[in-house]
């Protein structure tokens, strides 16, 4: 829904020293309480990590109030807790459309 805010977060686990993943949804974003969805995503979560491809490279950051546009591409590497104590990590590269001027 368009006049939905989406987002995720990672929020902390006490019994285990991993993270969870979290989605977030809410019809009014500036609503002080009420009306916010949750929903997990994973867990086990070891770290997220995020690049971003423009203009020939790819940088750890981006700001784009800076740029005043977004990047090309967004890698997404999440790393979790495996069976036997090894990590795995999982990556994706998404193509963002172009922003409208």
């Amino acid at each position: 829904d368009r006049g939905q805010e989406k987002g995720a977060a990672i929020a902390g686990r006490t019994s285990r020293p991993t993270l969870s993943l979290w989605r977030e949804e809410s019809a009014n974003p500036f609503a002080v309480s009420g009306g916010v969805e949750r929903l997990l995503i994973a867990e086990g979560v070891l770290g997220l990590e995020l690049q971003f491809y423009a203009d020939g490279a790819w940088t750890e950051t981006w700001d784009a109030s800076d740029t005043r546009r977004l990047p090309e591409l967004v890698e997404v590497a999440l790393t979790f807790e495996g069976g036997g104590g090894r990590e795995e990590t999982y990556r994706t590269v998404i193509a963002l459309p172009p922003m409208e001027s």
